[in-house]
């Protein structure tokens, strides 16, 4: 039987080139998982109000509100926060936004907090239905994402980066009058900083979920979260700890 000789200052190197890669590896996946881990910015389905309200007009116009702290209803329309039942003798599970009228100019808002950087993702869905006031209008609703300006008013008057239409189809369930309600009707969006028109980098982001004229509608279960790209510094470590781990190699 012949014997092998094995170099120890090579079976050295080979066993350092092994732990930097699996180092790189690890903190690659552990710095990964953090910067791409999503950030909830609002999950709202109303039923944590402050104060008791039911079947009841709602908070000041252009205030943040008091009822559901971090929400902004603008507007002439009038807000309504909606359980049991909405006359038609259809029971409703918790509470509901109505937002009567719920015209161009009336809207509901809320400030995210989020500053947005080019490569972020977010995840936008709420449940939504028309009101039926004798069938008269289709209604329409409009969701957006606005930059954080405020004027001495409280009005939103920044820049809009991403906005949709959609029609809204009444719960055909509860189609007599007087209205009805169905959250059967989800609206999900996936939004990445590609699909933005214009604004900057770097500016706070407010959902706004708005009306289209004729009427309004009834909303629920809003929810928005974002994923952020990674931060330059997390990327800046991995490069250099990939650098390390290449120099082993050749050094071999």
């Amino acid at each position: 039987m012949r014997l092998q000789h094995k170099n120890p200052l090579k079976s050295m190197q080979n066993m350092t080139q092994r732990k930097t890669v699996s180092l790189v590896a690890l903190l690659a996946a552990a710095f990964g998982s953090s910067a791409s881990a999503a950030t909830i910015l609002i999950d709202e389905d109303w039923e944590s109000p402050v104060g008791a309200v039911n079947n009841a007009f709602i908070d000041a116009r252009n205030t943040v509100s008091t009822v559901y702290p971090g929400w902004i209803f603008n507007g002439n329309g009038n807000v309504y926060q909606i359980r049991n039942n909405q006359g038609d003798g259809v029971p409703v599970t918790g509470f509901v936004m109505k937002m009567a009228w719920f015209n161009t100019a009336d809207t509901a808002e809320y400030d995210t907090g989020h500053t947005w950087t080019s490569g972020d993702q977010f995840t936008l869905s709420l449940n939504a239905t028309e009101q039926n006031w004798g069938s008269a209008n289709d209604r329409f609703m409009t969701v957006s994402l606005v930059e954080t300006v405020r004027n001495g008013s409280n009005v939103l008057t920044g820049s809009t980066v991403w906005s949709t239409t959609e029609e809204l189809i009444l719960d055909t369930a509860h189609d007599a009058p007087p209205e009805g309600y169905g959250a059967n009707a989800t609206f999900s969006y996936s939004i990445n900083t590609s699909q933005f028109t214009g604004g900057t980098e770097g500016s706070g982001l407010t959902l706004v979920i708005a009306g289209s004229g004729s009427r309004g509608y009834n909303f629920d279960n809003v929810y928005l979260d974002v994923t952020p790209v990674p931060e330059p510094s997390t990327t800046v470590a991995l490069l250099g700890l990939g650098g390390i781990a290449l120099l082993l190699r050749r050094r071999r």
